[in-house]
């Protein structure tokens, strides 16, 4: 082998290793559409909260898929809640049910109960307290899951 076919490798590998950090700053397709997505679920007065819910170790593995979830929040003070009550949807038969002491108030329950039965399937975990909802779903890249999510998120707001 040459010396110069060894000087034109080493400065293609390094011409590559520059190039590369700048490729990755570009971003991708599905990169844009989850912005414009979530800049319209903004501009609809919807909070993107990018956690997941605090679930107990016992149901992690169960539930291990809500990490990959994102919070959709919107702000509404009540005093119905003392405190936040977080609410899983069953991944055996759909239901859904409260976890360790979060559950609200009995005279709540059964309202809350029918409202979460309409929410869209996408949706699996709600966390209602003092001074809003968040549902936390796996954000897909169509307008109308917004659409679907923001009503979700009126029709449990509108129980408290």
């Amino acid at each position: 082998m040459s010396s110069s076919a060894i000087v034109w490798g080493i400065l293609i590998f390094v011409v590559c290793m520059l190039a590369h950090p700048i490729i990755q700053l570009i971003p991708s397709k599905r990169l844009k559409q989850k912005v414009a997505l979530r800049e319209y679920a903004t501009s609809l007065g919807i909070t993107i909260k990018p956690v997941s819910p605090n679930i107990p170790k016992k149901l992690d593995i169960q539930y291990g898929d809500l990490v990959y979830t994102v919070g959709y929040f919107q702000e509404r003070y009540t005093d119905t809640f003392k405190k936040r009550h977080l609410a899983l949807r069953s991944i055996k038969d759909g239901h859904w049910f409260w976890i360790n002491d979060t559950q609200p108030p009995a005279n709540q329950i059964e309202k809350l109960q029918t409202a979460y039965a309409k929410l869209p399937d996408f949706i699996k975990a709600v966390d209602q307290g003092p001074t809003g909802t968040i549902l936390y779903w796996r954000e897909t890249p169509e307008r109308a899951d917004i659409d679907a999510v923001l009503e979700a998120l009126i029709l449990v707001n509108s129980t408290t």
